[in-house]
């Protein structure tokens, strides 16, 4: 075949296809809200108010009971541009596009898909439950096993998750150590095979895909100190009032920082009955401890004992133990069991620049990708100079998702 002139088009399309086949956990995230910012023109800033499903309780009686319906939504909002620069020639433009993908927009694409999953994957910070691999109760960080995916399954099962379409990624290590956990295991051939041969892990324990991700984020765990209690009882809402920490520690407890409190448990959202397992909370700010060892802890979720969106069987009594996960000052692998709709990413179309030397945009219907080529001329090093950019933004119902803690 010889020789083509590449267009911007040409570019820009091949582009959209090297991206998204570099997409690992970001091809897992849902993508229905794309069509909304896919306008021509986009800006930096949209957002979209999505509406969560509301929550009902049967009422046991011939007597008409009324449901109130309460309006939740969470906010996707597309505030990140990311941008890779190109130099090139006139000369490798006449590339076959083959040679040209290889030498040029796979190691360019390849930088703007990490960034992507890096974002999408740091949203681990706000999801609260929490397994590890020996049993839903034991939440002391561990090698990643095949039981730790059981357990996931199981604490997506409490929390009446659906069951299709469910996703794990984990990191480089634990893929190992459930590979190598499930050779010894009665699998299909094939699945064994995948294990023995690629270190890969297969469709198992109910998820769809156990893939691996280099960019599953770490979590250092705060400074902790003290043995922190709840102080005062009868405590509900995003707050919590504690004390027992050690006095005057700066970040005493990080966001992303997930803990129990004794004799709280979660209640299925289905039934409203109690799952037997401690409620896990993660605290969605960084605080520093007082010199009385006070903290007020901003939590997710919130505690509410009673109503449509009950999330606890109690609330917690006063001097009730609090433990959190991991140790002090410690780093944690986050890897992630999901349902396709925990994650959401939009992309939208960027408004293209005017008087530059090329510019081209596309908004892949099959994929869903939106980016955008723009080519011009540095007067000042006389040379042309190209930039492949996107522009996307990341939200999550952490409900839907649960974090496996790894050293």
């Amino acid at each position: 075949m010889s020789n083509t002139i590449l267009t911007p088009s040409m570019i820009t399309w091949e582009a959209a296809r090297v991206l998204y086949n570099e997409l690992s956990f970001t091809k897992h995230a849902f993508r229905g809200y794309d069509s909304r910012f896919a306008v021509r023109g986009a800006k930096i800033g949209q957002s979209l108010d999505i509406r969560l499903p509301n929550r009902v309780k049967a009422v046991k009686s011939a007597t008409y009971s009324a449901q109130d319906y309460v309006d939740t939504k969470i906010t996707l909002n597309v505030t990140t541009q990311a941008h890779v620069g190109m130099e090139f020639t006139n000369q490798e433009l006449t590339m076959k596009m083959g040679d040209f993908s290889k030498l040029v927009i796979q190691p360019s694409v390849r930088q703007l898909a990490n960034q992507i999953d890096r974002d999408g994957l740091a949203m681990y910070s706000s999801v609260y439950n929490v397994v590890n691999e020996t049993s839903l109760s034991d939440l002391t960080p561990g090698a990643m096993v095949y039981q730790t995916l059981l357990n996931a399954r199981a604490m997506l099962n409490l929390g009446a998750v659906p069951q299709k379409d469910r996703y794990a990624v984990v990191d480089p290590q634990s893929e190992v150590g459930v590979a190598a956990d499930i050779k010894a295991l009665f699998n299909p051939q094939g699945a064994i095979g995948g294990a023995f041969t690629g270190g890969m892990v297969p469709p198992v324990a109910g998820f769809k895909a156990v893939e691996m991700d280099q960019n599953v984020v770490t979590h250092t765990v705060g400074a902790l100190g003290g043995t922190p209690l709840v102080n005062g009882a009868s405590q509900t809402g995003a707050s919590l009032v504690t004390d027992g920490w050690s006095n005057t520690i700066t970040d005493i407890i990080k966001a992303g920082d997930v803990f129990t409190i004794a004799g709280v448990f979660s209640v299925n959202p289905q039934n409203y009955q109690s799952t037997g397992v401690l409620q896990r909370f993660v605290a969605t700010a960084n605080k520093t401890s007082s010199g009385a060892g006070a903290v007020t802890i901003d939590i997710s979720p919130s505690i509410t004992v009673t109503g449509n969106f009950q999330t606890v069987s109690n609330s917690p009594a006063d001097d009730a133990a609090i433990t959190v996960i991991g140790t002090a000052a410690t780093g944690y692998k986050q890897s992630l069991a999901f349902h396709d709709e925990a994650f959401i990413l939009g992309m939208a179309d960027f408004e293209l620049p005017e008087g530059t030397d090329k510019a081209y945009r596309v908004h892949d219907p099959d994929t869903n990708i939106a980016i955008s080529f723009v080519r011009d001329f540095d007067t000042s090093n006389y040379k042309f100079i190209s930039r492949l950019d996107v522009l996307y933004g990341w939200t999550v119902r952490p409900e839907l998702a649960l974090r496996m803690y790894t050293p």
